[in-house]
């Protein structure tokens, strides 16, 4: 089956599958960053397909370029890089682009990821494709209340008038497009794989209790709730220490600033950005990983850290991450909006040295996140969905 995938992904996370002379000159390329779709391309040509992949890149230094691999090839577009310029014309370059690099590919399978530009690409290409919604537009809005989140959201209701065959990461994340949405067709569950480049090659615990997030600076992420939490534990266990991974989380950013005039600081570290094989590390030694964010569909990062046998605590209420942590029997929920009650929580589960993984969560991994298990369900909808013979 030739399949073409039409989403972000950065050439340097597909390096594996390119022609030596191709990766050497991707590993330059910063590109749009989409893991989802970097570890679905990885997998089916795993399994034998054929995977072309149309992408953007929004870094003033890329250069427009298409990179090829053994049954593989990306074509990477240059779209422009701010949303003043793209959002207005619900972006028009970037999808003629796309379009008609789709076109040229005459895959049997079109499958949009997100439901914004790279949907309207794929309808743009006049093709029977599928789609796959990653985030709910009406509650990030809600979240992250900036001009451009509005005109995204305008843009995803335009996008699902075209929408053919959808499916969610989540089960709470069908809901949302079914009731803010209005969506009214049938919608298929299928997660997001484990990411296969950041796990740890196994746990080895610092000395002192060590609890690790890895986020952005946004409002979702809700890292100042995590700090305010991590205070209360830092009250029962003195010697517990914070890790923070991401961008717009380095010593030097508006959270690290904040968090030491408010006197949360303490026992903090702010790590920044990081890179997979350094996340990798950065599991390796964590006792805990503590996800504060407010909404997720789901959660990359957290089945990241359950592939790295790290035990999570997260939110009740975040979104489809109760769905990942299988609503409790992989993972603690509590109640991340209380400072008091989530440190607590931290508190219990590091009180007894680093706690271990739960039984069973190899199989519940293996069986439904693991990258093989992801596509063998994609292919599975490409056959009903497009009606599809077994196999191409």
């Amino acid at each position: 089956m030739h399949i073409v995938l039409v989403g972000p992904c950065a050439p340097i996370d597909v390096m594996g599958l390119l022609n030596p002379a191709d990766s050497r000159a991707a590993a330059e390329t910063k590109g749009y960053r989409g893991i989802p779709v970097s570890e679905l391309a990885k997998s089916y040509v795993a399994l034998g397909h054929r995977v072309s992949v149309a992408t953007l890149t929004y870094h003033p230094d890329d250069e427009e370029s298409v990179f090829r691999g053994p049954n593989f090839e990306v074509f990477v577009g240059k779209g422009r890089p701010h949303w003043t310029r793209n959002l207005p014309d619900a972006y028009r370059v970037e999808r003629g682009k796309l379009s008609e690099y789709i076109r040229q590919t005459s895959a049997d399978v079109t499958h949009a990821h997100w439901t914004y530009e790279f949907e309207l690409a794929a309808q743009q290409a006049g093709r029977p494709h599928v789609t796959t919604a990653h985030d709910a537009p009406v509650t990030v809005v809600r979240h992250m209340r900036h001009p451009a989140r509005v005109a995204r959201l305008a843009l995803a209701y335009r996008a699902r008038l075209g929408i053919q065959h959808l499916s969610c990461v989540s089960p709470y994340l069908a809901t949302r497009w079914r009731r803010e949405m209005l969506y009214r067709g049938p919608v298929e569950v299928i997660p997001n794989s484990i990411p296969t480049d950041a796990l740890s090659e196994g746990r080895r615990p610092t000395q002192h209790p060590t609890v690790l997030e890895v986020a952005d600076g946004g409002r979702l992420k809700n890292v100042k709730g995590l700090l305010r939490a991590f205070a209360v534990t830092r009250q029962q266990i003195p010697d517990a220490a914070l890790r923070i991974v991401g961008p717009g989380l380095d010593d030097n950013s508006a959270t690290a600033h904040w968090a030491r005039e408010t006197n949360v600081a303490e026992g903090v570290t702010f790590v920044g950005p990081a890179g997979r094989q350094e996340l990798g590390k950065e599991f390796e030694q964590a006792w805990l990983f503590s996800h504060a964010s407010l909404e997720e569909c789901c959660p990359m990062v957290v089945l990241e850290a359950l592939g790295s046998h790290v035990p999570v605590v997260a939110g009740n209420d975040a979104g489809g991450t109760p769905y990942v942590l299988d609503y409790g029997r992989f993972g603690r929920l509590t109640d991340i909006t209380e400072p008091t009650e989530y440190g607590r929580c931290m508190s219990a589960m590091l009180a007894e040295g680093p706690p271990s993984g739960p039984s069973g969560l190899d199989q519940y991994l293996d069986e439904s996140f693991s990258p093989t298990a992801v596509a063998g369900r994609y292919i599975h909808w490409y056959e009903r969905s497009l009606g599809l013979s077994e196999g191409g």
